[in-house]
């Protein structure tokens, strides 16, 4: 995809390929791709250059005021506000099919009012008696569902659209799964959405390196459409909220697709990803679309700014996004080893819950051509919970650890001749304060230590256990 169509990469890891620029309009680094020579020339990110690109190359509407008309067009209204005056959606829609008689026998009309202008309304409802009960089918068992959709969270780097791609190849080729599962299915096309990667540099190479099926992985660009009236040919970004029909004609006239991938759903959802209000009728009628196929969808999505939340908070969007979804499974590197990649559960609301695995990045050169891949390693029994909590205690100990070093030498030293007192203004809390050692600080440390105590009176003295054998020099220095 073009750089005029702001398919960019932005916020890459770094490496070598990629170029490391400084935004010069928001002045935040970015990573981008060497084949964007639009966003290189202009030295802009992803976000900064679409802004840019859309002043320059279109002009506003005169109702919504939004940037949504090429620069030389003759129209002056948008064809969002055209479909609004109208009365016509612009939106496709599938035609409906022809109702079964058998099928319309199982719903049963529960209610009916008339309205003042003589429409007639009616609820209609499905007899539990009528619906033939069926076992939760899978993609890969226990862990993606079958005709659902999963989500694929974390921050960029975790590895999110590296283990997209990796099952992608295993659905090309019928493929066995990473945990030993069988994969029952057999070989099935794959709908890959992507704008966030390069399709030659990036995709194919990965593709490549995990022994994909290629003649049955497609990436999707644009939406083109002829304009019945002038013949004239029409190229847009694809967008579920406007094009979802042409998602489940794909999945009915392209036969066989047992995988679809947006990469990152952000991209292509249409919608405000953060209102609830528009995000819900939208994934409800996916949800529809999925339950009359096989296809699975894996939506990639990034985690958002705030901290201390759970993991299932912390997915970028509104609740309707993490609600849609049967699975999520979260992204992250091991706090302890960098190396070390965990894919752990954050909601699997259909089935027991399984336990998540560790994998690492490798790369390897097919035909010259250099790609990376995923190498699994093993099952484990925690949960992106228990790997963000892992991950958070790392940090803080990571920020503290100055602070505890520097008051862990303050008491050794203090305490080196015997002990002291805690409390009062000549205390080792108040000399603490002095030394620009807080309070937590000396208490962590304290435990750390493993000091004892005795009251004595209305004060403590503090003591190092009598294995401690540690005196600084300058101690030892005032007692000779």
């Amino acid at each position: 995809m073009s750089s005029d169509n702001t398919a960019a990469a932005a916020w890459k890891p770094s490496g070598s390929d990629y170029v490391a620029i400084t935004c010069r309009v928001c002045g935040k680094p970015a990573n981008i791709a060497p084949h964007e020579k639009r966003m290189l020339e202009w030295e802009a990110c992803y976000d900064c250059f679409r802004g840019e690109w859309n002043r320059r190359n279109k002009k506003e509407c005169r109702i919504c005021g939004e940037l949504r008309l090429p620069k030389d067009s003759k129209d002056t209204t948008c064809d969002e506000c055209k479909a609004d005056i109208s009365g016509k959606p612009n939106v496709l829609v599938m035609p409906e099919p022809e109702p079964d008689a058998a099928e319309a026998l199982r719903y049963t009309r529960l209610a009916q009012l008339t309205d003042p202008a003589g429409d007639t309304w009616s609820l209609i409802g499905l007899r539990a008696s009528n619906v033939k009960a069926e076992n939760i089918e899978w993609l890969w068992e226990h862990r993606i569902p079958l005709s659902k959709h999963t989500i694929f969270a974390g921050r960029p780097g975790g590895g999110k659209s590296m283990v997209a791609l990796d099952i992608a190849a295993r659905v090309s080729v019928g493929g066995d799964w990473p945990d030993g599962t069988k994969n029952t299915l057999g070989p099935r096309n794959v709908l890959y959405f992507a704008t966030e990667d390069g399709i030659a540099d990036t995709l194919k190479p990965r593709l490549m390196a995990v022994g994909a099926d290629c003649e049955r992985v497609f990436f999707p660009q644009d939406v083109t459409k002829i304009v019945s009236a002038t013949g004239k040919k029409q190229q847009v970004l694809i967008n579920l909220k406007q094009h979802l029909a042409l998602l489940q004609a794909s999945l009915q006239q392209t036969k066989g697709v047992g995988l679809v991938v947006l990469d990152p759903l952000t991209s292509f959802i249409g919608v405000n990803i953060n209102k609830d209000e528009e995000v819900r009728p939208l994934m409800d009628k996916l949800a529809k679309i999925l339950d009359s196929t096989d296809a699975t969808f894996i939506s990639i999505v990034h985690h958002n700014k705030r901290s201390d939340v759970s993991a299932l908070e912390k997915i970028l969007g509104s609740s309707s996004i993490v609600g849609s979804a049967r699975a999520i499974w979260d992204f992250s590197r091991d706090p302890d080893d960098r190396d070390v990649r965990h894919m752990s559960l954050v909601k699997l609301n259909i089935d027991e819950e399984p336990g998540g695995m560790t994998y690492m990045i490798r790369t390897k050169e097919i035909g010259g051509i250099k790609g990376a891949y995923v190498e699994w390693g093993e099952e484990t029994t925690e949960n992106a919970d228990d790997i963000l909590g892992r991950q958070r205690e790392k940090g803080r100990e990571q920020r503290e650890a100055p602070a505890i070093i520097a008051a862990k030498l303050f008491l050794k030293t203090h305490l080196a001749k015997g002990e002291a007192k805690s409390s009062g203004d000549d205390g080792l809390i108040e000399r603490a304060k002095l030394e620009g050692i807080s309070k937590s600080s000396l208490w962590r440390a304290k435990k750390e230590l493993e000091l004892s105590w005795v009251k004595r009176g209305n004060d403590y003295y503090w003591s190092l256990p009598q294995e401690e054998s540690f005196i600084p020099a300058e101690v030892m220095e005032q007692g000779m």
